[in-house]
């Protein structure tokens, strides 16, 4: 596993940096959904990928500090067992960087695979795309990320992965909330 440096760049939006993956981590809102309300939301960083040749999309999303209980989290940190969310999925057919000032925003579907430890089930994102063409991301090597940013919400039972269950206890549906999360480029 490797390991992930978490800077602050902007007051309220942190963007982490994984070391040997040069992959660009965006924030991923999580918190837990009661029938009347949702409780208060807890920050966590994802990875989001797209192969432009294949049309291969995949995210990772640290779940971990949605535990309830922080010995639950140091005893699966002890045994190298994160609790990482894996979304597989193929992206609808296009070029993601033919957004322009005046059409700006799409809305997709993607049929994906989630899978936590070793339970995978399929899912359906509803995934949007906006663009602001004045401001080109690229890293210090000069790679680009995809310019427009991707926003969806998810909606996880923990029951689906094993997450009601000792040491998680989690019984209410986790809600996953990624807004402008960015597109690292892969080969």
């Amino acid at each position: 596993m490797k390991k992930c440096y978490f800077l602050l760049l902007i007051p309220l939006v942190g963007i982490g940096i994984c070391k040997g993956q040069d992959k660009v981590a965006s924030e991923i809102s999580l918190s837990l959904k009661d029938i009347q309300a949702v409780s208060s939301s807890i920050t966590t960083d994802g990875i989001f990928s797209l192969n432009g040749g294949t049309q291969e999309f995949s995210g990772i999303i640290n779940l971990f500090p949605i535990v309830p209980y922080p010995d639950a989290q140091d005893s699966l940190a002890i045994q190298d067992k994160p609790l990482l969310l894996y979304i597989k999925g193929r992206f609808p057919p296009g070029d993601i960087s033919f957004l322009t000032p005046t059409n700006n925003t799409r809305t997709y579907i993607m049929q994906c695979s989630c899978k936590l430890y070793d339970s995978t089930k399929n899912c359906q994102l509803s995934i949007n795309l906006i663009t602001n063409p004045d401001q080109p991301l690229s890293d210090a090597e000069g790679k680009k990320a995809y310019q427009p940013r991707l926003s969806f919400v998810m909606v996880l039972d923990p029951k689906d992965y094993g997450l009601d269950n000792k040491p998680f206890s989690i019984s209410k549906p986790i809600l996953l909330v990624a807004k402008n999360a960015i597109i690292n480029r892969s080969n």
